[in-house]
């Protein structure tokens, strides 16, 4: 018999772990922006930019 309630893909844990896996890549990749940045280099996404990516990504796994 077909439940009513849709299963999540993802456990409790499991969304946990991706997202704090998804933090430590945001903050990672923010960090080497503003070194870029400060070595008077222009880097190829800004910080803005992968905070939305992320933010989007965490929306979607919500979504799951």
């Amino acid at each position: 018999m077909p439940s009513s309630k849709k299963e999540r893909a993802l456990n409790g844990f499991e969304m946990h772990m991706i997202s704090e896996a998804l933090k430590m890549y945001q903050d990672q990749q923010c960090k080497s922006i503003r070194d870029i940045e400060r070595s008077g280099k222009n880097p190829l996404m800004t910080e803005g930019f992968i905070i939305m990516e992320v933010e989007q990504l965490k929306e979607k796994l919500r979504d799951l």
